[in-house]
């Protein structure tokens, strides 16, 4: 029976402390939330760590800022940046689609290419050479 009651004790006393601490946050909140509305608005400004009473002097920016991109530190606008990026990757794309077709059809670009040297050396070239070129030919 002495055990039920020590569990019984530790288990309200959990509860009483919870609460308690519920209570005194609830109440440190309700405070600091009415302290900040009974605040005026000059109030808040003069707290505030940029209301300086100086108004010729322009504060400094802190490390939280962001800088507009038109501002001339880095010279690149993000949207020009992004429209390169997409240029390259469309050239790089047509260049891919060329390798691909080029390994495709390369057979019959080889046989074309083949066919044109040939008539162009046998415009070209002597007699002597001709019969070398057509060996070569039916090797290939």
């Amino acid at each position: 029976m002495t055990h039920i009651l020590n569990h019984n004790y530790l288990l309200y006393s959990i509860i009483f402390i919870s609460i308690a601490i519920l209570v005194w946050f609830i109440y440190f909140k309700y405070n600091s939330i009415n302290d900040n509305k009974n605040m005026g608005l000059s109030e808040s400004v003069q707290n505030s760590r940029y209301g300086f009473s100086d108004i010729d002097r322009i504060p400094s920016p802190d490390q939280n800022m962001i800088p507009c991109p038109l501002e001339p530190g880095d010279g690149e606008i993000p949207l020009e940046t992004l429209l390169q990026v997409i240029y390259s990757y469309n050239i790089l794309e047509i260049i891919l689609f060329i390798i691909l077709l080029f390994i495709i059809f390369n057979k019959y670009i080889y046989k074309i290419n083949i066919n044109i040297i040939t008539k162009f050396l046998y415009k070209y070239m002597p007699n002597k050479f001709t019969q070398w070129i057509k060996n070569i030919q039916i090797i290939v």
